[in-house]
C-alpha cells in the first residue's frame, strides 16, 4: 500500500486523501513521492544492454547502491499483485463493482514488462510553448523494476538525454530539477492503475454516457467513479467534484473531469488508446485547464512492448 501518495503531473495532484488539479504561477511540474509500493521485477536483457553505462556505485548491504535501490525500486516497479482496498464508506455492492472496474484497468498494465516508444510532450499556456524539463521529443526505452532512458530534443530543439536506473545511473537533470523515477511512473498514465488508487473512489454510476465536453466524443457506455478530492477548509464538503470514466468496452480510463465549485471551472484529462502487443497503450494523453487556456499534451507512437509470459 502507498502511504500518502502525492503526485504532481500534467497539472494534476494526487493523494490517497484527495485527487485534484492545480496549476501554480503557470509552472507545471511533475513529481512522485510514493511511500511504500510492493512490487519488483527481475532485470532482463531486453533493454538493459542499451542503457547508458557508467561507473556503478559500490555494492554491499549498507552500500550507497543498496540504499539507492531500496529507495527507488518500489517507485519504478509496477505491482504484480492486486491488493487494492475499496473506500470503507462505499456500500458493499458498489465496493465490489469498483474493485472489479479498477482491477480490470490494472490487469492491462500489469502485463507490461519492457517497452520502447517515440514520445512527444508540450506545455502550452495562453497559446505559447512553456519550456520545461518534461517537454520533449524523444525515443524512450523503459523496463519496469529497473529504469528508463530517453534521448531526443527539448521543446526548443536542444538535445537531451534523460536516464535513470537501479545501477545508480541518473542524468544530471534528475539530480538538479526532479526525480526521474516520477517520469517513468507517469508514462502511459499508468500510476492511476496502481492498486492503492482504488481507495479514492467514493461512488459509482454504471452504464452512463460520456459527459458532454469539447475534447473527446467517447463510444458506448461508461462506468463513472467519483474521486475523492480536497475538502473545503473546516468542512466535510468536497471543494471539487471529480469523476473518472472507464469504458465498459475496453475497461480503460478515457476521461477525468474536475469541477471546481468555487470558480465553476472544469478541468479535463483525456486519454485515447491503441493496441500494442495485445494490451491497451495510450496514444494521446492531454490535460486541459484554466478553461482551455492551458494544456499539456502527450503523444505515444511506434510502441513496441514486451509482456510477461
Amino acid at each position: 500500500m502507498v502511504s500518502g501518495v502525492i503526485f504532481k503531473r500534467l497539472g494534476l495532484v494526487f493523494s490517497t486523501s484527495r485527487i485534484g488539479s492545480e496549476v501554480m504561477d503557470n509552472k507545471i511540474t511533475r513529481r512522485v513521492v510514493l511511500g511504500s509500493i510492493i512490487g519488483a521485477l527481475a532485470v532482463g536483457p531486453f533493454l538493459i544492454r542499451a542503457f547508458r553505462k557508467s561507473k556503478q556505485l559500490p555494492l554491499g548491504e549498507e552500500s550507497q547502491l543498496a540504499l539507492f535501490r531500496k529507495r527507488f525500486e518500489p517507485r519504478v516497479s509496477f505491482p504484480r499483485v492486486y491488493d487494492g482496498k475499496p473506500n470503507p464508506k462505499l456500500p458493499a455492492d458498489k465496493a465490489e463493482k469498483v474493485l472489479a472496474i479498477h482491477r480490470r484497468y490494472w490487469e492491462n498494465y500489469s502485463r507490461l514488462d519492457e517497452v520502447e516508444f517515440d514520445y512527444s510532450s508540450r506545455t502550452i499556456i495562453d497559446g505559447k510553448n512553456e519550456p520545461n524539463v518534461w517537454s520533449m521529443d524523444a525515443h524512450v526505452r523503459m523496463k519496469y523494476g529497473y529504469g528508463m532512458d530517453a534521448k531526443g530534443t527539448d521543446s526548443e530543439g536542444n538535445p537531451i538525454h534523460l536516464f535513470f536506473n537501479l545501477d545508480g545511473e541518473i542524468a544530471p537533470v534528475g539530480r538538479e530539477e526532479s526525480d526521474l523515477s516520477s517520469l517513468m511512473l507517469s508514462f502511459f498514465y499508468a500510476f492511476c492503475a496502481h492498486p492503492e488508487m482504488v481507495a479514492v473512489y467514493v461512488d459509482l454510476d454504471e452504464g452512463v454516457n460520456l459527459p458532454q465536453n469539447p475534447y473527446v466524443k467517447g463510444h458506448g457506455l461508461y462506468d463513472a467513479v467519483r474521486i475523492m478530492t480536497d475538502y473545503e477548509p473546516g468542512t466535510t464538503t468536497f471543494a471539487n467534484d471529480k469523476f473518472g470514466y472507464f469504458s465498459q468496452e475496453t475497461g480503460m480510463l478515457e476521461l477525468e473531469t474536475r469541477h471546481n465549485k468555487k470558480d465553476q471551472k472544469i478541468n479535463y484529462q483525456v486519454l485515447e488508446y491503441g493496441l500494442a502487443s495485445g494490451i491497451m497503450i495510450p496514444t494521446r494523453n492531454d490535460a486541459y485547464f484554466n478553461e482551455g487556456k492551458g494544456r499539456i499534451t502527450e503523444r505515444y507512437k511506434n510502441v513496441k512492448a514486451k509482456l510477461f509470459s
